[in-house]
């Protein structure tokens, strides 16, 4: 099975398909789809992305609320890490956009912007005018600024390339833009539950993140974190004729598939044939159990403290989420929960 690459359009073959996953993995008021997701490998800049979804669908991978797991403290530990390489000045009076950053923008103020598809209401007023709610991949913003953040947001670009290119058209000669990515890499081998769902089209380790920017006319200034993301800063360079990095994508998910079937038993030793609950109804929870064939049946109850999560469904069944109390009653011998995580290398579980 062959498709077009979307950076590069030359061939695009299949070489893995995932189990049947729910579509969208944030709660929703309905019953969500669930389908199984292809990885299609790039034959010229070995590129990984997903089948060719229609737009529309895509949007629907999102639900009816948006998510996003960004702290304060995680925006707060970027900007260090940006400060401590270009100065604690670098920041001040720069003209921000960020985009992609629709419900937890990286910064607040009068110079700072945000462009995403989807701007909620409350965003759109504190933000006063300085949003953009635009598809990047289809149309450039008309403005200029000193510095662009992308915060886990390339990856769900159905064609990266052409919003990478829209996206440079606002940065400044001298601008500077931020990328941040889930590492591949690292999910292959560790909570590989999450190395592949719906809303992320494109896979990245940092030799296939190489590549992309050099496609795109642009280089990794400086590398800031390589563990289970990639941050980096990104700028543009000169015009050369150096070849693409080949990568032995094979290799990546023979590896994947190795971790992953690991997983899978230990998942299984825990829970066996017993019903159980779960502790926080996100996305991780949700792959986690999907990567398991019907255990759906054997989940009794479902909690989270997110307000906005109660009395939605837990992705990919009928199953009500309800709000976490301090002492519940558990009918089952078993939970699952994501609040307290038990160390362990490839499982976010813990027995209550």
């Amino acid at each position: 099975m062959e498709i077009i690459c979307r950076v590069c359009k030359n061939k695009s073959i299949k070489i893995y398909s995932t189990y049947v996953t729910p579509e969208c993995i944030w709660p929703t008021k309905i019953k969500s789809h669930s389908s199984r997701c292809h990885v299609f490998s790039c034959t010229n800049c070995s590129h990984l992305q997903l089948q060719n979804f229609s737009k529309e669908r895509i949007f629907k991978f999102y639900g009816d609320i948006q998510s996003n797991l960004n702290k304060s403290s995680t925006h707060l530990n970027r900007l260090s890490l940006i400060k401590s390489h270009y100065g604690s000045n670098f920041l001040k009076k720069k003209k921000i956009l960020d985009v992609g950053g629709g419900i937890n923008p990286i910064l607040y103020g009068k110079n700072i912007f945000l462009a995403d598809f989807k701007i909620q209401k409350k965003m759109k007023y504190l933000l006063k005018k300085n949003f953009y709610e635009i598809d990047v991949e289809k149309d450039n913003i008309n403005n200029q600024f000193d510095i662009i953040f992308l915060t886990h947001t390339l990856e769900h670009f159905k064609y990266p390339k052409k919003a990478i290119i829209n996206i440079m058209k606002s940065l400044k000669i001298n601008g500077r833009l931020f990328i941040e990515i889930p590492n591949f890499d690292f999910y292959t081998k560790k909570n590989t539950y999450y190395a592949i769902f719906h809303q992320h089209l494109s896979m990245f380790t940092l030799s296939h993140l190489s590549n992309f920017l050099k496609i795109c006319g642009l280089t990794i200034d400086k590398l800031f974190l390589k563990t289970n993301v990639i941050f980096c800063s990104v700028k543009k360079k000169e015009i050369n004729k150096k070849k693409l990095v080949y990568i032995d994508n094979r290799k990546i998910f023979k590896r994947l598939n190795k971790n992953y079937t690991k997983m899978k038993k230990k998942i299984f030793s825990y829970i066996e044939n017993r019903k159980f609950d779960i502790y926080g109804a996100g996305g991780s929870m949700v792959l986690c159990l999907a990567s398991l064939r019907n255990i759906s049946k054997n989940i009794n109850l479902v909690f989270d403290n997110d307000p906005s999560k109660q009395s939605m469904l837990f992705p990919g069944t009928d199953i009500k989420i309800y709000k976490k109390i301090k002492k519940p009653k558990l009918h089952s011998k078993l939970s699952l929960s994501s609040y307290k995580l038990k160390k362990n290398k490839n499982l976010n579980i813990h027995l209550v």
